[in-house]
């Protein structure tokens, strides 16, 4: 059972902080979760989607985890409106899908390590970052 507040956004539901994503997982079992999704998303626009490949709960690149590049519009949309729940230009929004087909908000991190989903989708995240740094000025 989720003990945090869950917000709709859609269909699909938010997971506040990851904290609670891991309460979830362990409650549910971790089979419930069929992908795991990297997006950076910056002023609000996202980049891309880099699928997460790991066999332990947290696939994080930094923990041994490695991503692939992935075309998935509704990942994308989902990640560009819960862009909206942060004060941030620069996110790297990581995103579960459960077997039903719904997305969940694992987090919005606001100073997310992009090495690997450069590495994954070739894009250049540093290039887009300083693009619209200077966009805004």
């Amino acid at each position: 059972m989720i003990t945090g507040d869950l917000v709709p956004l859609g269909e699909h539901k938010v997971l506040h902080t990851s904290p609670f994503y891991f309460s979830w997982c362990s409650d549910n079992n971790i089979k419930d979760i069929v992908d795991e999704f990297r997006v950076i998303v910056i002023g609000g626009k996202a980049l891309g989607v880099a699928k997460k490949l790991s066999n332990n709960i947290a696939k994080n690149a930094t923990l041994g985890g490695s991503f692939e590049k992935v075309e998935d519009k509704e990942v994308i949309d989902f990640a560009e409106k819960a862009a909206h729940f942060e004060k941030a230009d620069i996110l790297g929004t990581d995103i579960a899908r459960t077997p039903d087909g719904s997305l969940w908000l694992i987090e919005n991190n606001r100073n997310p390590n992009f090495i690997a989903f450069r590495e994954a989708t070739g894009m250049m995240v540093e290039e887009n970052i300083l693009q619209f740094v200077l966009s805004k000025e």
